[in-house]
């Protein structure tokens, strides 16, 4: 099955998404920053294009990789400046520099 929108071949695309997913949520689980949810979500997302047959459905697809990479944008700038670490310290009442 390959897109004719979609340079790559599907099993290439696969073992890159897998990889690529793979680390993402090795750094949530370490950092549990909750951008990498939607990182993830994003790389997942692109094997929509292989659905694809029309130019407006890429498009869609474009849209939505583009709306999910927004809240990424969005969520590491709120998480740098809110990092879970403070948030849960503050919970526990303890006191951080």
């Amino acid at each position: 099955m390959q897109s004719i929108f979609f340079p790559l071949p599907l099993k290439t695309h696969i073992i890159f998404a897998a990889v690529s997913i793979l680390f993402f949520a090795v750094c949530f689980y370490r950092k549990r920053m909750f951008y990498y949810i939607f990182i993830i979500m994003a790389i997942g997302s692109t094997f929509l294009i292989y659905l694809c047959d029309k130019l407006y459905k890429v498009n869609y697809v474009g849209i939505l990789e583009l709306f999910l990479l927004a809240i990424v944008l969005f969520l590491m700038s709120y998480e740098k400046k809110y990092p879970p670490y403070i948030k849960e310290k503050r919970i526990a009442g303890e006191h951080y520099k």
